[in-house]
């Protein structure tokens, strides 16, 4: 009875492990950022009044829409401080 009962239990979690959506990381164009998703995005580049560079995509899988907009800024906000990278 105690192996039937793991057997399905075993059984259980590995159909929910193939049919489970593997998330990846990937570039976000060529802007030196990356992003972890669950399907391929296709950038469109434009620019803001300020002229950073924005990125904006986006993709469908399963029925869900996945979004993302990256901005490479000319310059940081007033009041925006400067970490250090050590």
């Amino acid at each position: 009875m105690i192996s039937r009962t793991l057997f399905i239990a075993i059984s259980f979690a590995f159909s929910i492990t193939l049919t489970a959506q593997s998330i990846k990381k990937m570039p976000v164009a060529k802007s030196g950022c990356s992003f972890y998703g669950y399907c391929d995005i296709s950038f469109e580049t434009s620019f803001s009044q300020d002229s950073s560079i924005v990125y904006a995509g986006e993709c469908n899988r399963d029925s869900i829409s996945w979004g993302l907009i990256c901005v490479k800024m000319v310059s940081l906000p007033a009041g925006l401080i400067r970490r250090r990278k050590f």
